[in-house]
């Protein structure tokens, strides 16, 4: 396979990481299953949203499927709704387009037919408008009716329309709710993501903030004399003190939650997040406040038990509960359903064309694993609902270059390892569920389930992967900009005397104040970088640290550092836990590209693109040529049309235009009665 320049490899990583929530592999891993789930929704009209006013001529029909016609009308709505649709100028993307719009339109009267048999009431179509209405405010029926009429339906025909977009929403929610899953799924599944249930460190703790450092002093001298912190937090803390500082703890609630390291501010987290024992932290300054953390118990990041998560039950935004592992897997299941009835749908599809009719649907198999084929809409759907690669189409010829030259490959080769890996799932005696690339993620890790590593292993991650591990410089300021060198000279001085508030007494100097927040070495101003982060030149004024004059641009400025973080690297020991976790997924991802590699080389996949792509190449040369030809004839009988109209002296001529055309393709090879 070609090797993908570097600049567009981001564009490959179609495939799910193990890193990645079951959430985000189930929408990344299907895109395809997602896109035509959309696709079939979307080709009934967006009755939420209808524009336009195209009037409802259905025209002639182009071919049927399945007995049920295609019309011109039907071709030419599909064409609207994607912009892809509409960048296809001939050549060989242009056929791809076509391949893909055909693939469309035979799936979606495939989806309408199977959907017709579910039941939708006309109650619900009712709603559906009243709501509709309500939402457009068509308060009137009149309104209403000019609306309708407006989008070329009258009544009637708009209550078939939701009706059908009903039918196909329903049907669709049907199957992927009809899944179950047994105990043996769930614990498999479970056993396959595990990791994506993982706790990190958690705390359960109280805080007490206060605005000023003789405050905070005089609280630890209180908890030193024994004075509860629960009932110090109540009476002194200016943040949680109704909850009697309890971090976590919902409103009216005083029992402390288990929060993690993001929950708190970074110098904040780090200092707690130390006390595994148990504790207090010293008295930190961040932000212009200072805060005293107590910690009562510390939680280790760990994979709770399978029992443990399916017993636990979580309330939904609905105010239901749910258990959250039984639903991701049955999401995860659902997908698969899906996948299936829209192969099932494409598959079993029948295509018939009238006779004199120049379409067909090229389909051809672009490659072979055993018995299965891979078709070439499918392959043109990897391709093409990827967004970054239309935005490469839009660059002309060069994008589409870098598509068939990069990314066609790599596509047919995911194609391909998906089906080599559903097979395999499927001889391997598991209960594997999920689509397709869900079922080539799973398998991977399953291969490599016995991985291990050594503590040599995890160190050399660690000291590879350093920087994963450091914590920027970074500080928290306010600068006060100053006309003259004498404002800022004076402003200083009397600041770092005695001042109280930087932005006040920057006034009283006739200088203002920007509150510029938190910045590191790579992001502040460069004529700071120096004084905050090199020479670190700052002096202790108050609850602030402030630097010397700084001149910049005719301005002098004088910076305020509310907080300060030095860079820090956490030691091997501090993060020993998670640098074996990545090493181990790591090398497990490893392992399991070796046994991808090896069971797709003796299965054997018989790539037939090359040979397919010579007849697209054919039919795009005729297709383009006799466009050419019907266009020079239509130009021929326009100008003789002209010619032939007699003129009045002073009367002014319009030119004839060129009428509207349906698009079509013209085939090569004679028309193909079914697709499968």
């Amino acid at each position: 396979m070609r090797e993908t320049p570097k600049k567009y490899a981001a564009l490959e990583q179609s495939e799910p990481t193990s890193k990645r929530t079951v959430l985000a592999r189930v929408v990344l891993g299907v895109v395809a299953v997602a896109l035509l789930a959309g696709m079939i929704v979307q080709f009934t009209p967006n009755l939420a949203s209808l524009t336009g006013g195209v009037q409802r001529t259905d025209g002639k029909t182009l071919f049927s499927v399945n007995g049920a016609p295609v019309t011109e009308q039907d071709y030419e709505r599909t064409k609207q709704q994607n912009q892809l649709f509409g960048l296809a100028n001939g050549g060989t993307f242009g056929q791809d387009v076509n391949n893909l719009l055909m693939n469309q339109l035979v799936l979606v009267s495939s989806a309408r037919q199977d959907a017709s048999r579910t039941n939708v009431s006309g109650g619900d179509v009712s709603k559906y408008i009243t709501d509709l209405r309500a939402q457009r405010q068509l308060t009137k029926d009149s309104d209403y009716t000019a609306f309708v009429q407006s989008n070329g339906y009258n009544d009637a025909t708009f209550r078939d329309a939701v009706r059908q977009q009903l039918q196909l929403t329903k049907r669709i929610e049907e199957i992927q709710k009809g899944v179950t899953i047994s105990d043996a799924e769930l614990k498999f599944f479970y056993d396959q993501n595990k990791n994506n249930y993982k706790e990190t460190d958690r705390i359960l703790a109280r805080q007490i903030v206060v605005d000023k450092q003789g405050d905070a002093d005089a609280i630890r001298a209180s908890l030193k004399a024994g004075e509860a912190f629960d009932k110090l937090a109540h009476e002194k803390s200016t943040i949680g003190k109704d909850q009697d500082g309890a971090l976590g703890a919902k409103t009216g609630e005083k029992v402390p939650q288990p929060i993690a390291d993001i929950a708190l501010p970074k110098n904040i987290a780090d200092a707690a997040f130390k006390l595994k024992q148990g504790g207090v932290t010293p008295t930190i300054a961040d932000g212009g406040k200072f805060y005293i953390v107590k910690v009562e118990k510390f939680l280790p990041a760990g994979v709770p038990s399978f029992e443990t998560l399916k017993a636990k039950m979580d309330k939904g935004t609905d105010g239901k509960e749910t258990n959250k592992l039984t639903q991701d897997a049955k999401a995860l299941k659902g997908n698969g359903a899906i996948e299936a009835w829209v192969k099932g749908l494409q598959q079993n599809a029948k295509l018939e064309f009238p006779k004199d009719s120049t379409m067909d649907f090229y389909d051809p198999a672009v490659a072979t694993v055993g018995k299965t084929d891979i078709k070439l809409s499918e392959l043109n759907r990897a391709v093409y609902s990827n967004q970054q690669i239309q935005q490469f189409l839009q660059q002309g010829a060069q994008g589409a270059t870098l598509v068939e030259q990069f990314f066609k490959p790599q596509s047919l080769d995911n194609l391909i390892n998906q089906e080599v890996a559903v097979q395999a799932a499927k001889k391997s005696g598991q209960p594997f569920f999920g689509a397709g690339a869900d079922i080539l993620q799973q398998i991977q890790n399953y291969q490599s389930k016995d991985t291990t590593i050594t503590d040599a292993d995890v160190k050399k991650y660690y000291t590879d992967n350093v920087a994963t591990y450091t914590t920027p410089a970074s500080a928290d300021i306010q600068e006060a900009s100053f006309k003259t060198l004498e404002q800022a000279k004076a402003f200083r001085a009397a600041f770092i005397a005695g001042g109280t508030d930087f932005t006040k007494d920057a006034a009283r100097q006739k200088g203002t104040v920007t509150e510029t927040g938190s910045v590191t070495p790579e992001s502040v101003n460069p004529a700071y970088k120096k004084v905050l982060f090199d020479a670190k030149a700052l002096t202790k004024a108050g609850a602030l640290q402030v630097s010397d004059v700084i001149a910049n641009n005719k301005q002098f400025i004088v910076v305020g550092v509310k907080s300060y973080i030095e860079k820090s690297v956490k030691p091997f020991t501090e993060v020993a836990a998670d640098a074996k976790d990545k090493a181990l997924i790591g090398k497990r991802a490893v392992v399991g590209q070796k046994w991808l590699t090896d069971t797709v080389k003796a299965a054997k996949p018989v790539k037939k693109y090359d040979d397919v792509r010579k007849q697209i190449e054919l039919r795009a040369k005729k297709a383009d040529a006799d466009k050419a030809a019907a266009d020079a004839k239509r130009k021929a009988e326009l100008e003789k049309q002209n010619k032939a109209t007699p003129t009045t002296p002073g009367a002014t001529t319009t030119p004839a235009t060129t009428p509207p055309t349906t698009p079509t393709t013209t085939p090569t090879t004679p028309a193909t009665p079914a697709s499968k």
